[in-house]
């Protein structure tokens, strides 16, 4: 009677075992499908998020400084002994006009007085200038800068349409 209760025991105790090992694994297995099902939920909620930013209005003033970056006119000019290229340039009145100009040689000047316009050309660096060519008519533009024998026959023509 010992024995077989023993064994009984021993059957008893290992079934209890098992029994424990298959629980944990159970717990193992489904925390690994929470962790797993939280993770995909965060992407979901990722993706599926409006981005608002994508839904706000532009202001006026952003819109109207797009349209004038849109109409610049724009001119490289080169200044040399005793010139500019190009010599003559055309706009329409009320055009926002941009001047890049550089020296090829000696220090030059471009100017336009009746738009404000001064530049210093002092070696091949670019300068940049903008305004608005809101008047019409012919407009001299010349060197600022003496340059040399020529420097008060170094002039161009600036012409608002």
């Amino acid at each position: 009677m010992k024995i077989s209760s023993l064994i009984i025991l021993v059957i008893f105790l290992s079934s209890c075992t098992q029994v424990n090992e298959l629980q944990e694994e159970q717990t193992t297995m489904e925390h690994i499908h929470d962790s797993t099902h939280e993770h995909n939920n965060l992407n979901e909620t990722k993706e599926t998020k409006p981005d608002t930013r994508a839904m706000q209005q532009p202001s006026e003033s952003f819109i109207e400084e797009m349209k004038s970056k849109e109409n610049i006119k724009e001119f490289k000019i080169e200044a040399f002994q005793f010139g500019f290229d190009p010599e003559t340039i055309e706009v329409n009145q009320g055009d926002k006009v941009r001047f890049i100009a550089w020296s090829r040689d000696v220090p030059h000047g471009l100017k336009i007085k009746e738009f404000g316009v001064e530049m210093k050309l002092q070696d091949s660096n670019p300068q940049t200038v903008e305004f608005i060519a809101d008047k019409k008519g012919t407009f001299t533009f010349y060197c600022s800068v003496p340059c040399g024998a020529n420097h008060k026959e170094m002039k161009g023509k600036l012409i608002v349409k």
